[in-house]
């Protein structure tokens, strides 16, 4: 690529990336194998240069004896000390590689930087050995969380973009008036320009396209892999508990939903309910909860299980204090077992998770082998700092999207309604509503693999029903809108085949769907993550 490493910006960017490798307080050994290859599909080794391709030198050397043995057993910790010994004893090779640009870093110092005489050798390691130790330093010092670290991704590739434009428009000026050797090729007059500008254009857009997820079918080991993909794609973690819904898409792998509702409907008792169902199946969910305790929230979810498992209602104040003191003595034991069961699942229950490391976040908890991840609501996240709100629901959206597409998990994103949503649906049939249902951003609904309508009305009120539509269902027929009962008092629901129809209520008579749901902001408080892992 055509990338200036002297540009104080894009050096910045990076120096913010490869911090998240060094071993400072704020380092997690498991995330090297995460962070290290995914700077790679961005800015891989070959395109470094300086002292750059020394640090990555030494990362690639960590990197490739992690993968050739056991990763969960071998944890990267590049020390101060651990690096310098590396660095030392790959300086001889590194100074003869025309990536490390030595003649320039030399001519800096005001040395010389023929390498050809022995002793300039020597000179060239010992300045080169001292500047990459103290950009280690600078990079430590940094002390960025992986979190951070895969935030400053996005940042480093706009600025690979403006760099690459800003040399290349340079590098054209010398095209046309002297012609301009780069790399192995020259490149003159109008002909050179036009091919050189084709290939500013090709190196921008390929970091916005860059993946390593393709597939190339040149073997029998590949169909192989595609057989076991699509079988696992296929397997649900858990089940809905609906039967329309379970015989083909229940909460599977590699899927994106999302769930609309008014505020007040039910949308956090559906989810509560579904991640209980998900600790029954043997799964490990992760449930960013933006607006409610963790602590509150573990205590619904027990219900929520004790319902599903058992078949009895236990609310929140009867599963501790004074509460459990007054149940009988088998009551106590299958509300322990319950919460054991919870507590030793590995969920983790958050209200911190931010619209900026989103896919950072997801990806660790997934390496930790969470497989369904929760989030109630789209405009409930952190880090808004002043953004526009719909332009973060895109966002996340999309990260969404790209997360369960590279990795077997399902995502639950739970919306509040568009304002135009009541207007539609009072035409009478909700397979004509075309604009989107989801509020702030249409993206969500664009991305989902189902999208799931809850609706409630006082008719259904009173009799303690909530219509389903399924407004979208990627790879299966949409079944017609049906009723299940709320059972929230343990945050759970039932599918109840006598009460389908609910008297041929029609789309026409639902009145207060939406209630005009705005952006406001909502308001953020300071609550640690609850990690459950008794």
């Amino acid at each position: 690529m055509v990338l200036d490493f002297k540009d104080t910006q894009l050096c910045d960017h990076l120096n913010h990336v490869l911090s998240g490798l060094l071993p400072h307080e704020n380092y997690s050994p498991e995330t090297f194998g995460l962070l290290y290859p995914t700077l790679l599909t961005v800015l891989p080794k070959d395109e470094v240069r300086g002292l750059y391709f020394a640090m990555y030198t030494v990362f690639d050397k960590y990197h490739k004896l992690q993968s050739a043995v056991d990763a969960d057993n071998y944890k990267v910790n590049i020390t101060r000390d651990r690096f310098a010994s590396a660095l030392s004893n790959n300086l001889p090779d590194l100074i003869l590689e025309p990536q490390m640009e030595v003649s320039d870093i030399m001519s800096e110092e005001g040395k010389s930087g023929d390498i050809t005489i022995p002793t300039i050798q020597d000179d060239a390691m010992g300045t080169i050995y001292g500047k990459v130790m103290e950009l280690y330093d600078t990079c430590f010092d940094l002390m960025q969380t992986y979190e951070d670290s895969m935030a400053y991704i996005i940042d480093l590739k706009d600025s690979m973009k403006a760099n690459i434009i800003d040399t290349g428009i340079n590098m054209q000026r010398t095209i046309i008036s002297t012609g301009l050797k780069y790399g192995r090729k020259t490149y003159r007059g109008t002909n050179g320009w036009i091919e050189f500008s084709q290939q500013l254009v090709r190196e921008v857009s390929e970091l916005d396209s860059a993946t390593g997820d393709d597939l190339t079918c040149d073997n029998l080991e590949a169909l192989g892999k595609i057989e076991n993909r699509v079988v696992e794609m296929s397997e649900g973690i858990a089940e809905y508990g609906i039967p329309m819904l379970d015989d083909r898409t229940p909460i599977l792998q590699h899927r994106f939903v999302v769930l609309v509702a008014k505020e007040n409907v039910g949308k956090t008792q559906i989810i509560i309910r579904n991640i209980a169902a998900v600790i029954r199946a043997g799964g490990k969910p992760y449930f960013a909860c933006g607006e409610s305790q963790p602590d509150y929230m573990f205590l619904r979810i027990v219900s929520s299980y004790i319902y599903q498992e058992y078949g009895y209602y236990f609310s929140e104040s009867e599963l501790v204090g004074e509460g459990l003191e007054a149940q009988s003595e088998e009551d106590k034991q299958i509300i322990n077992t319950a919460k054991i069961r919870c507590g030793m699942s590995g969920m983790v229950i958050s209200n911190s998770l931010e619209y900026d490391n989103v896919i950072a976040t997801f990806t660790r908890q997934y390496m930790k082998g969470f497989n369904a991840f929760f989030i109630d609501h789209s405009q409930s996240l952190r880090g808004r700092k002043g953004r526009k709100i719909g332009e973060l629901v895109t966002g996340l959206a999309l990260d969404c999207r790209e997360f369960k597409n590279q990795y077997p998990v399902y995502i639950c994103l739970a919306s509040q309604p568009s304002t135009n949503l009541k207007d539609i649906l009072q035409k009478g049939n909700d397979k004509d509503i075309q604009q989107s249902p989801t509020a702030q951003s249409a993206t969500p609904a664009q991305e989902a693999d189902e999208l799931f309508i809850l609706n409630d009305n006082d008719f259904l009120r009173k009799q303690n029903i909530l219509q389903w539509i399924v407004y979208k269902r990627r790879g299966a027929p949409k079944p017609p809108p049906f009723y299940i009962k709320k059972l929230f008092n343990v945050a759970a629901y039932e599918y109840d085949e006598n009460i389908q129809g609910a008297d041929n209520v029609d789309a026409a008579e639902i009145e207060g769907l939406i209630r005009g749901v705005g952006g406001a902001d909502l308001d953020e408080d300071d609550d640690d993550n609850l990690q459950v892992d008794w």
